[in-house]
C-alpha cells in the first residue's frame, strides 16, 4: 500500500497508461531515491495504469488546480465528533492523497489499496465514510471551496465509489 501511495503521489498523470510506461516511470522514481528497490518491486503497475485509463484520472488531468498528498491541521469543534465535547476543539489532521478543483468546488479523492470481495465494496466504502467526511469539512476550511464530491478509488480492483 505504501509503496503505490507513494508512486501515486509523484506519478506525472500524463504518463502513458501502459504497465511498461507505469514500470519505467516506477523505476525513475526508484533511482530518484523516492521509492527503495524493494518498494518499486511491490507497485501494481497493472492497476496504476488502469486508473490512468480510468475517467477520474481524465478528470483530474483537467482540473484547474491539483493538490497530491496535501497536509493539513486543522482546529475544529470537538461535538462534531464527541457529541458530549461542547465548547471543546480537537486539532483534525490528515494528508488527503488527492483533491482537485473543478467548476469552482473540490472533489476529494481517496486511494485505497485494500483487496476486497465484489460483495464487500460498498461496506468498505461505508468503514472509510468518516474519514472522508471529516478530510472534505477540514479541506473546505483549509482552501476555502466547498467540497462538491467525496470519491474512494479502490486501486487493485479499478472501481470507484461515490461517498
Amino acid at each position: 500500500g505504501t509503496a503505490i501511495h507513494l508512486v501515486m503521489q509523484y506519478l506525472p498523470l500524463d504518463t502513458a497508461p501502459t504497465a511498461e510506461a507505469v514500470t519505467a516511470q516506477v523505476q525513475a522514481l526508484a533511482q530518484r531515491r523516492l521509492l527503495t528497490a524493494a518498494q518499486a518491486e511491490a507497485v501494481d503497475v497493472k492497476a496504476i495504469a488502469a486508473f490512468l485509463r480510468a475517467p477520474l484520472a481524465a478528470r483530474i488531468r483537467g482540473a484547474a488546480r491539483v493538490w497530491r498528498e496535501y497536509r493539513f491541521a486543522l482546529l475544529m469543534p470537538a461535538e462534531r465528533y464527541a457529541g458530549d465535547a461542547a465548547g471543546e476543539e480537537m486539532l483534525l489532521q490528515g494528508v488527503a492523497d488527492c483533491v482537485f478543483e473543478e467548476d469552482g468546488a473540490l472533489v476529494v479523492v481517496d486511494f485505497k489499496t485494500d483487496r476486497i470481495a465484489p460483495d464487500a465494496l460498498a461496506e468498505r466504502a461505508e468503514h472509510y465514510r468518516p474519514q472522508l467526511e471529516a478530510y472534505s469539512l477540514a479541506l473546505a476550511q483549509v482552501i476555502g471551496k466547498p467540497v462538491k464530491e467525496k470519491i474512494l478509488y479502490f486501486l487493485r480492483r479499478g472501481e470507484q465509489v461515490i461517498l
